[in-house]
Order: structure tokens, then sequence, then C-alpha cells
């Protein structure tokens, strides 16, 4: 038997991506490596010749035969990489993280599929946009039950009632609001003053200027466009 080929961790995880139901990531005596589930052996993966010679051998397809009798059977949770990065974001985990050996071994010891980090570095955005759908959603649930009650007590009072005339004013500004909140491209300049003149502050919203601080730490890097996404996801827990 000819000596095996070195495999790279990248390389193993290309394999078992690829074919999930063939080759496994495990470690033997002391090293990872490419293991055939199917030949219960060990396959070199210094080239991916060597992979495919593998597969095309006599009892690896025989095995392949037999699997495509067994019904699949799905054991990795759906959207694992979502709720990777949603947990590594929300615990103020940097992504690079996901290539640290001591992590690899333990996903690796519990069978879990992991995310590559340029992979979780690709779901932060729509993670983000899923994020802000789903604020936008709250808010105008809230506005809107708010705006029925107001209305609802409008009815109840006088024409001529000053009361009256402030809370209609009132739901006036509060289209502006569903404006602002659904509005994607810009604003008119007379609803930026508007926005610009509310009172946004709360003690959660003093909270996420500390948590700011605790991300851009001094050890990590940041492209500007991403401070916003990586934010979100870390002060609210959706």
């Amino acid at each position: 038997m000819g000596r095996q080929g070195l495999c790279t961790s990248d390389k193993i995880d290309t394999f078992t991506s690829k074919y999930p139901r063939e080759f496994e990531k495990r470690k033997l005596l002391g090293e990872f490596v490419l293991y055939c589930k199917l030949c219960k052996t060990k396959v070199s993966c210094e080239k991916k010749t060597r992979v495919e010679i593998h597969r095309s051998g006599h009892v690896h397809q025989r095995e392949i035969g037999q699997l495509q009798l067994t019904p699949v059977v799905n054991f990795i949770i759906p959207n694992t990489t979502t709720k990777f990065v949603s947990a590594f974001l929300r615990a103020n985990i940097p992504l690079h993280k996901l290539r640290h050996p001591a992590l690899k071994e333990l996903f690796t010891e519990l069978r879990v599929d992991y995310p590559s980090e340029s992979a979780a570095r690709r779901a932060v955005q729509p993670i983000h946009e899923k994020n802000l759908d789903t604020i936008r959603s709250l808010i105008k649930v809230s506005i809107v039950t708010c705006h029925q009650i107001i209305s609802d007590f409008i009815l109840e009072l006088q024409s001529d009632d000053p009361i009256r005339t402030y809370l209609v004013n009132r739901l006036e500004n509060m289209q502006d609001l569903m404006d602002i909140i659904s509005c994607t491209t810009g604003l008119s300049l007379e609803k930026t003053a508007k926005l610009r003149g509310a009172v946004g502050s709360s003690a959660s919203i003093e909270r996420s200027f500390s948590k700011l601080g605790k991300l851009l730490a001094k050890d990590r890097n940041f492209n500007a466009k991403n401070v916003e996404a990586y934010i979100c996801v870390y002060c609210n827990n959706l």
C-alpha cells in the first residue's frame, strides 16, 4: 500500500461537504483524516484525483449501490449556518474563531456540521436583513394597535374638545412614523427633521452604546458597512 498523502483540514471539509453520506472527518492518531464511512477506511485527499479513484473503486461503488436503496435520513439541523452565526454574533464571538483548532476538534467529536469562516461571513447580511424585517413588523404592530386605541377614544370625544385635536395630530405623526419605518430608499426633508427631533433614548439604547464599544475592540477589524449588521444582531435576540 502506497504512502497516504497528507490532507489539510480545508480539503477534508470540502469532500465531507460534497459527499456527506460517503465521507466524514475523523481524528486518527492525533490528526484529522478523511474517512470513508462506506469502506471503513481513511482516504488520502492530498489530490482530488485520489478521492475520485477511491470513489470509482469496486468496493465503494458496491456500497453506494446499497446506500441508494436506503432512505436518506437528515440528522443535520436545518439552517445550521444561520444558527451558528446568530449564536456567535449574539455572544460577540469573532467569526474567525471558527478556524480555531479547539472548536474544530470539538465540533468534529460531537459530529456537528459547522460552517467555514467564509460561509459564516456570507450569512451575516441575510441574518441582519431578517432581523430588520422582524423589528419593523413588531414596531408596525405596536403602532397599529396604538392607532386603533386612540381612534376609538377620539370617537367618544366632542369635536371641539382640545384633547381630540391633540390626539388627531398625534395620529398624523404616527403615519409619518409608519412611513419612516417602511422607507428603504430615502426620506423627505420634512420627515427627516421630525425623526431628528424624536427622543430616542432608553435603557436598552444606552446599553447598546457599551455593547458597541465591546464589539469594536482593538483586536478586531471591521468593514464599516458590516458594523451595523453585527451590532444589530448582537443587541437583538430575535
